[in-house]
């Protein structure tokens, strides 16, 4: 997750969320406060004492990209596609599969 979302930068998508994007800052209602504050302390899979508010960000990216006009921003799908990526092992031959096959 911390490479997906990580803070302090313009590329990430909490560094476009919190600061840089004016579009996706506007679609970002629920997470708003957890771009504003996210860095790459706040994301650091190593240290268990972040692990709530990495939990509370990942839930504030699915309520926001339940949103039809955030599922249709190339940043939040990006995002979403690195996350799942992530949750699956990476790359091809995984065994996942967006189309269920």
């Amino acid at each position: 997750m911390s490479a997906v979302v990580s803070g302090g930068g313009g590329g990430d998508f909490s560094g476009r969320a919190a600061r840089n994007d004016k579009n996706l800052k506007a679609l970002c209602v629920v997470g708003k406060d957890c771009w504003n504050r996210a860095d790459r302390a706040s994301l650091n899979p190593n240290n268990e004492a972040v692990y709530w508010d990495m939990r509370q960000m990942l839930l504030a990216f699915i309520a926001d990209f339940a949103n039809w006009d955030a599922s249709t921003y190339p940043t939040f799908l990006d995002a979403a596609r690195a996350l799942t990526k992530a949750a699956f092992g990476g790359g091809r031959g995984s065994g996942y599969s967006a189309a269920g096959g």
